[in-house]
């Protein structure tokens, strides 16, 4: 099937989105190994599972760009960043929940105003994705907070 030419804006803000999420894919990833080697094997398991679904939001966005007429070339996603303490993990991924879910919704409504609706919808289903990971990653803060960093951990490491 041939997919039908997209609009340039919609093209710029589905590359930035797909980036955004391969980025936040390797990133979920390298802080799930750190936190399994810090000895936090269930934060890990979440973090990859988080991981995962990055990486599959990144291959839908792919596709959605082929089928408007987009050859994406990625070279490079960004930086990685390196953190030292579970607490700085939870500060930059609820950075990062927050910048994608902005994100989205900036595209979403470019793609609306070009009548882009199978862009809507895309962006739509991962937008919910998203809510959801922002809502766990909350929740993981919260625990933080109320449980104190030293009982925290000692949960996140069962």
């Amino acid at each position: 099937m041939v997919g039908s030419e997209g609009k340039p804006e919609v093209i710029e803000g589905l590359m930035e989105c797909m980036h955004n999420s391969l980025r936040a894919g390797i990133q979920h990833r390298f802080f799930a190994k750190a936190a399994k080697d810090w000895g936090y094997h269930k934060f890990a398991a979440a973090l990859q599972s988080h991981a995962d679904e990055e990486t599959q939001t990144g291959d839908q966005l792919l596709a959605r760009l082929v089928y408007l007429g987009c050859r994406p070339e990625v070279e490079a996603v960004g930086p990685i960043r390196s953190v030292d303490t579970l607490a700085e993990q939870l500060d930059f991924i609820t950075a990062v929940e927050r910048d994608s879910i902005e994100r989205y919704l900036r595209v979403l409504q470019i793609a609306r105003e070009a009548g882009d609706y199978g862009t809507v919808d895309l962006l739509t289903r991962i937008l919910v994705e998203e809510e959801s990971e922002e809502a766990w990653i909350n929740e993981q803060r919260n625990l933080h907070t109320v449980l104190g960093d030293i009982n925290y951990r000692m949960l996140q490491a069962t």
